[in-house]
């Protein structure tokens, strides 16, 4: 079965491209924390093979308070480069990822995952890693928000740099899509279309 694992799926610009038949997926997972999101992928994805599910992944199983929900920057951290002070802010669920896939992701299924989780995604990788659970992933698209984070944008390198020594190539950034001359960075849609169009032709 060919899966596609949504990590950050706000309203739905990743699961607008690879709902596409031509990418072939058999499963959809959207994780998406703010309630009102959710809602607008229900209203506005009828389609059996996606799987929206309330809550984000993280490093751990815990409530958190998310800033600027429903923004696309929306995000745990409040330091976040973009964060606006006294803007609206709300507590969503989330669980730890490495749990998640222990017990949905099946490993002989082709696992296809995208990240953009405005910050969260190095704990997430981090925690795949640490639990035996990354190996699953046959290609990943890391957007690497936590450069946005002053004292935690250091963590990027680090990152790739750790997968890189542990032998892993079936990552891609937004670096990665920009230096290609392609689509502009901060166009989603067309990154997704664009990293999933050269992992079909590899």
């Amino acid at each position: 079965m060919k899966v596609f694992i949504d990590i950050g799926a706000h309203i739905g610009e990743t699961l607008q491209e690879v709902r596409k038949p031509e990418y072939g997926f058999d499963k959809i997972y959207a994780f998406e924390p703010v309630i009102g999101n959710c809602g607008f992928i229900i209203d506005n994805f009828h389609d059996s093979r996606i799987c929206i599910l309330p809550y984000g992944l993280l490093n751990k199983t815990a409530e958190l308070k998310v800033y600027n929900p429903g923004s696309d920057g929306a995000t745990i951290f409040k330091n976040k480069k973009g964060v606006v002070e006294n803007k609206l802010e709300t507590v969503c669920q989330f669980i730890k990822a490495s749990l998640w896939f222990k017990e949905d992701v099946n490993a002989d299924d082709e696992n296809i995952v995208k990240i953009n989780a405005e910050g969260s995604e190095v704990a997430i990788i981090n925690d795949l890693l640490s639990n035996d659970e990354y190996d699953k992933i046959d290609k990943i698209f890391i957007d690497f928000d936590v450069r946005k984070i002053p004292e935690m944008k250091h963590l990027e390198k680090k990152t790739i740099k750790k997968l890189e020594k542990l032998g892993y190539t079936n990552f891609v950034t937004q670096n990665d899509i920009k230096r290609r001359g392609k689509h502009p960075v901060d166009v989603a849609g067309n990154r997704i279309k664009d990293w999933l169009g050269d992992a079909k032709d590899s």
